[in-house]
């Protein structure tokens, strides 16, 4: 189901839906998901063929919720790009795509049961994902090859995303682009002026940051000292999790202490030690990380 490739913004789109159809559809997708358990499980006193209904249509109620929304994700795009200079990399159909992908996972948390209208607990979601993208595509002084490498990476995330279901780790990034686990890493690098480790360490966790150490969206320019606060403490606790050697060298790459990024070769010089010692220090520091949000989910 491909909902978010290519997103363009058309000039009528629907309105949002009313509570009673937030609801609806999402009894729906929660019968459709039941029958898909019982499909795999059997010994149901419904037939497959009765089953396979209702799982489609499910899917059906799924993808109408989602493109119901269009709207809501568009309005917060245009709302954050004006008077806004992403450079090259981010259009404001950009934004709508990933404020779309933010969408998809309100939909599969939403509890109707709850009570709440589902643009106000989609609005964060889809915020989160906005700001990650901006965070993550604030060029400084890319070359024009470099913007067009990082649009093809921005574009094949949010592809395998969608195919997925959940955020491509570098290695699976790398496979489909045909690059190095590396050359994603220092994509991800050249896309910010400071830190930008794009890579999501706690979806499906209880904290959902969506990077190293992203601007925790969901926040108004007024609520930006405490929304750094939270993201400083939470880059620290992942720190933890790395060993001295690993977390000094992530500092040093990253530029977690100074806000300016090294490449690998002036770290390796400063320490005296292999360029390819630090390239799998910062590989294995990675790893180390992905494997917490593993047991987080």
């Amino acid at each position: 189901m491909h909902l978010v490739k290519q997103v363009e913004i058309p000039e009528d789109l629907p309105d949002l839906l009313t509570a009673e159809q937030e609801v609806e559809l999402a009894k729906r997708i929660e019968a459709g998901l039941y029958a898909q358990f019982l499909l795999g499980e059997g010994g149901s006193r419904y037939t497959p063929a009765q089953l396979r209904l209702v799982a489609a249509d499910g899917r059906a109620a799924f993808e109408h919720f989602v493109t119901a929304n269009i709207r809501l994700s568009a309005w917060w795009a245009r709302k954050r790009a004006a008077g806004m200079d992403f450079g090259a990399l981010l259009t404001v159909e950009d934004l709508t795509s990933e404020g779309m992908l933010g969408i998809i996972r309100a939909v599969q948390k939403f509890d109707y049961t709850q009570g709440f209208k589902f643009s106000t607990y989609a609005l964060y979601w889809v915020r989160l994902r906005q700001q990650r993208a901006i965070t993550g595509a604030t060029p400084a002084a890319l070359s024009s090859a470099d913007q067009e490498r990082c649009r093809g990476m921005l574009a094949m995330r949010y592809q395998l995303e969608t195919d997925l279901g959940r955020v491509p780790t570098d290695a699976e990034l790398a496979a489909a682009m045909g690059v190095s686990v590396m050359g994603v890493v220092q994509m991800h690098s050249m896309m910010s002026r400071a830190v930008s480790l794009d890579a999501p360490l706690f979806e499906g966790g209880r904290d959902e940051s969506s990077s190293l150490l992203d601007v925790v969206a969901g926040q108004d320019s007024g609520d930006r000292d405490d929304a750094h606060a939270m993201a400083s403490q939470q880059l620290s606790d992942l720190l933890a999790l790395l060993s001295d050697r690993e977390r000094r060298v992530i500092s040093d790459v990253f530029g977690l202490a100074t806000g300016v990024p090294r490449s690998v070769n002036e770290v390796a010089d400063e320490y005296r030690v292999p360029v390819v010692k630090v390239r799998d220090l910062v590989e294995r520091a990675m790893v180390k990380l992905r494997g917490e949000q593993q047991v987080a989910a």
